[in-house]
């Protein structure tokens, strides 16, 4: 068993393997034959059978640079999706602030609820503000 093992490891040696783009790939291949078995439409098993082999090729791949600049590409859109959803979840739970936009700039501000109307100074673009909290 470890031989196997020890084979596998020596193949996969410099080799990109896994990482969270595959990951996603994965997941996006299973859903997507998942509908397709409900749906029926051929074009849908088409997708999924090249996302498997684009998976395969990045995991396979000595290219390194290549498949981290195509991670860092997946992970700056992720990031941004991710970022917006914890920040409607962060302002949704946070009972002791409340959230203004600058109206000069669009930067997100938080100022303590409760304080009546008090001046907002943004610290980006210094713009002055009166709001109630």
């Amino acid at each position: 068993m470890n031989n196997l093992r020890d084979k596998f490891m020596r193949f996969m040696s410099g080799r990109y393997g896994q990482d969270r783009f595959n990951r996603f790939l994965s997941w996006a291949t299973l859903i997507i034959l998942l509908v397709g078995v409900f749906v029926r439409v051929p074009l849908l098993t088409f997708i999924a059978l090249a996302l498997i082999i684009y998976n395969i090729f990045r995991m396979f791949s000595r290219n390194f640079s290549a498949r981290a600049a195509e991670e860092q590409a997946f992970l700056r859109v992720t990031g941004k999706i991710t970022s917006f959803f914890r920040n409607i979840k962060r302002r949704l739970t946070d009972r002791e602030h409340r959230y203004f936009r600058c109206p000069s700039c669009g930067r997100q501000l938080r100022v303590p609820r409760g304080k009546g109307n008090i001046s907002i100074r943004c610290p980006q673009c210094h713009n002055s503000f009166t709001r109630r909290t």
